[in-house]
């Protein structure tokens, strides 16, 4: 994906200072552009891949002297296109009654980039594309099986068996009391009755 930032200002210092100042922070000036003046706007606007609606909308403010700052932003840098919206619109861009200044566009590769690199082009599984080459799974050719016949274990020992088998029983056998006391019995008993016999 790629971001198309456009801000509209009223002169063309104020459009090519910004347009330094984003370059000086990182954005790559090659994904910066400072269009004004009616010759060849549109044509410009269009190479830039602004929105022809919005196009014509700051051309007709661009007729008066405005500049156009358009900012290609990419992946790279990440965060490129908050960084340009952010600086673009400190600068006080006119309102040319544009509604989507930062539009979203799809980008797709470029296949001529790819000459020679066969596995990018001719791949089965790359862009999509199926011409019937498809092979196999390595493992097949290699006889090698792609999952274990080996039965999951319940213990990191050899053997299968718990910690707690090799070492102490989990749970004790002895009976539950009633008494915190040696011998079970109930504390009142020892040691005074729970009800008064007085009459």
């Amino acid at each position: 994906m790629t971001t198309i930032v456009t801000r509209l200002y009223r002169d063309m210092a104020t459009a090519e200072a910004l347009a330094a100042a984003m370059a000086g922070v990182g954005i790559p000036a090659g994904d910066i552009e400072v269009i004004a003046g009616a010759e060849n706007a549109a044509a410009r606007m269009e190479a830039a891949r602004v929105n022809p609606a919005s196009a014509a909308l700051y051309a007709q403010h661009m007729e008066s002297g405005a500049a156009l700052v358009v900012v290609r932003a990419g992946f790279q840098p990440i965060g490129a296109a908050a960084t340009a919206i952010k600086m673009m619109d400190s600068r006080q861009p006119m309102n040319a009654g544009v509604a989507n200044e930062n539009e979203y566009i799809r980008t797709e590769p470029k296949r001529d980039l790819f000459v020679g690199l066969s596995v990018m082009m001719d791949h089965p599984l790359m862009f999509g594309k199926d011409k019937g080459r498809r092979r196999g799974l390595i493992s097949t050719a290699f006889n090698i099986p792609l999952l274990s016949k080996r039965k999951n274990r319940n213990s990191v020992f050899p053997g299968g068996r718990h910690f707690t088998t090799w070492m102490s029983p989990l749970l004790s056998q002895k009976r539950g009391t009633l008494s915190t006391l040696d011998g079970g019995g109930q504390m009142t008993r020892r040691f005074f009755p729970t009800v008064s016999r007085h009459k």
